[in-house]
C-alpha cells in the first residue's frame, strides 16, 4: 500500500511539472507577441537555444526586422542560427548585417549564418554575400572582424 501512495505521488509530481512546462510555453508564446524586451528576449531564447522551434520562425524574423533593442535583435539572430534554417532567415540575417553597424547585432548574425552554413547540405550564396559584405563593411570591431577572418578561412572565401 506504502508503494501505490509513493507511485500516485510521483505520478501527480510528473502530472504537474508537465503541466507547469506548457503553461510556460504559452507564456513565452504570449512574451513573443506582446512581451517586455526582457521577456521576448527570454522567449527567443527558450524556443531557439531550448525547443529548436522552427515554427516560430516567421515570428522571430520579424523581430529580428523591428525590435530596437540590440539585445532581443542578437536573441533573435541567435534562435534562428539554433533553427538552422535556409531561406526567409538568410534573407533577414543578411539584410540586418548590410543595415546594422552596431557590432553586438552583427556578430549574432555572422554566427547564425555560419551555423546555418554549417547545416547546410550546400554552399548558400546568400550566406556567402553576407560574409563578403561583413568582410568589406564590418571589420571595425575586432571580435567581428577576428569571427570574419576565421570563417573565410573555413569557407574558403
Amino acid at each position: 500500500m506504502k508503494l501505490n501512495y509513493k507511485f500516485a505521488v510521483y505520478l501527480l509530481s510528473i502530472g504537474i511539472s508537465s503541466g507547469l512546462v506548457a503553461q510556460s510555453e504559452e507564456q513565452y508564446n504570449s512574451f513573443l507577441s506582446q512581451g517586455t524586451d526582457s521577456e521576448k528576449a527570454s522567449a527567443l531564447e527558450y524556443f531557439g537555444k531550448e525547443k529548436k522551434d522552427k515554427s516560430k520562425s516567421s515570428t522571430v524574423i520579424e523581430i529580428l526586422n523591428t525590435s530596437k533593442n540590440p539585445k532581443v535583435t542578437s536573441r533573435a539572430a541567435v534562435a534562428l542560427g539554433y533553427f538552422a534554417e535556409t531561406g526567409n532567415a538568410v534573407e533577414a540575417l543578411k539584410l540586418k548585417i548590410e543595415s546594422e553597424t552596431d557590432p553586438t547585432i552583427v556578430y549574432p548574425c555572422l554566427v547564425a549564418l555560419f551555423h546555418i552554413q554549417t547545416k547546410a547540405e550546400k554552399p548558400d550564396e546568400k550566406i556567402i554575400e553576407a560574409f563578403r559584405f561583413a568582410d568589406k563593411n564590418r571589420r571595425s570591431d575586432e571580435l567581428v572582424a577576428s569571427f570574419i577572418d576565421k570563417v573565410k578561412a573555413k569557407l574558403n572565401l
